[in-house]
């Protein structure tokens, strides 16, 4: 099976299948193929439990943004990207960045157990004759076991939340931004996207995603399964260029985070005495999301004002 995305302008989408698709002015950009739990590929040889973090910033031949994986080399333009894969079983990240005359791409990833951020921009004023592009690819591999001495054996239900914040834009005749995050293992929620491109009419693409997505994985209570979830950033032409410079930038820099386990169930009941388990020792009974240290713009005034008065009742007390 496969994931098809359709993305429209703007658009945010949710999928649910095997592996996913990025489709665009009638070219399809395999991203990921996903997989069951029985014969799981992991991107870039990624040992689970393990975490990955790609980037590159470069040209490339394609008609379009094709490139989706360094696992498809041929796509990449020889001697002109750079590119950075680093693979281990903790944080990772990655950086590259090419400059030709006024052209510029860049691209960053960094990803942890719970954590991924990616980022990719290209600004192209001259058209080199090949494309400018930059990719983010990052992600983790973890192997989860849920136990319950009541229902080992039987078939349970997973529901978490993963919590993602950024911006895309593109700009000029012919830019393009795209990001997708999936998650292995999904049935009911499996893959979610958004995705844009720069037109003469009606004009830049622009979109703020602040959104928890919502993905569920079937499991075997008392039975390890492996999951990976994987986040992708792609800023490049969509085509040929016009007369126009072209420009993109995919900014989840701050984002995603593993957002806790919503519910576990079984046969449609709730279950509330499972145990969890991970080979990475993470502990995904929590969420990940950063909290907000900085109070809310309506309460600063108000936290101001009790100190302030405070102080006033201390003076005149004195």
């Amino acid at each position: 099976m496969k994931f098809l995305f359709h993305f429209s302008r703007g658009g945010i989408n949710k999928l649910a299948g095997g592996g996913f698709f990025l489709a665009l002015q009638g070219a399809f950009f395999l991203l990921m193929p996903l997989v069951s739990v029985a014969s799981p590929i992991h991107p870039y040889g990624v040992p689970g439990p393990g975490v990955f973090a790609t980037s590159v910033a470069g040209r490339h031949t394609g008609n379009g943004v094709g490139i989706f994986s360094l696992d498809n080399t041929g796509i990449v333009f020889p001697g002109e990207t750079d590119t950075h894969v680093n693979i281990g079983a903790s944080m990772q990240s990655a950086m590259s960045a090419y400059t030709a005359g006024a052209n510029t791409a860049n691209a960053s990833a960094m990803a942890n157990f719970g954590v991924i951020k990616i980022f990719a921009q290209f600004d192209e004023q001259d058209y080199l004759g090949t494309h400018l592009v930059g990719f983010a690819d990052a992600g983790w591999i973890d192997t989860l076991t849920f136990s319950d001495p009541a229902l080992n054996g039987q078939q349970g239900l997973l529901t978490f939340l993963l919590s993602a914040n950024g911006t895309l834009f593109a700009g000029g005749n012919n830019g393009l931004a795209g990001m997708s995050v999936g998650f292995s293992e999904g049935v009911a929620g499996g893959a979610y996207g958004a995705q844009g491109q720069a037109n003469s009419q009606p004009g830049d693409y622009n979109q703020t995603v602040n959104e928890t997505y919502v993905f569920q994985v079937p499991f075997i209570f008392g039975t390890p399964f492996e999951m990976y979830i994987r986040a992708i950033a792609t800023a490049g032409l969509s085509s040929t260029p016009f007369a126009n410079p072209s420009s993109g930038q995919v900014n989840f820099s701050n984002s995603f985070y593993w957002a806790g386990i919503q519910s576990v169930t079984s046969n449609g009941n709730l279950v509330t005495g499972w145990t969890l388990v991970s080979a990475s020792g993470t502990n995904y009974n929590q969420s990940f999301v950063p909290i907000e240290e900085v109070p809310e713009p309506g309460t600063a005034p108000l936290l101001a004002a009790v100190l302030g008065g405070v102080l006033l009742f201390r003076r005149f007390k004195r």
